[in-house]
């Protein structure tokens, strides 16, 4: 890189267009969470094998 210090601008352009990229998707996902949510009135966020909602529930039920 410091033989071609127009490297180092290039790749903290890539960086910040990655990171734009991630963020894009992250709202992307967020609005389909939410589309999944008023079309079938399911909520899928933070779903997943042991999450917490699924540990409560389980619980509750072994409560005699």
């Amino acid at each position: 890189m410091i033989e071609n210090p127009d490297t180092i601008g290039r790749c903290l352009n890539l960086m910040v267009v990655s990171k734009s990229l991630e963020r894009i998707a992250d709202h992307a996902t967020n609005v389909a969470e939410e589309v999944v949510y008023l079309c079938e009135a399911q909520d899928i966020r933070h779903t997943g094998k042991g999450s917490a909602a699924s540990d409560v529930g389980e619980a509750a039920a072994s409560v005699p």
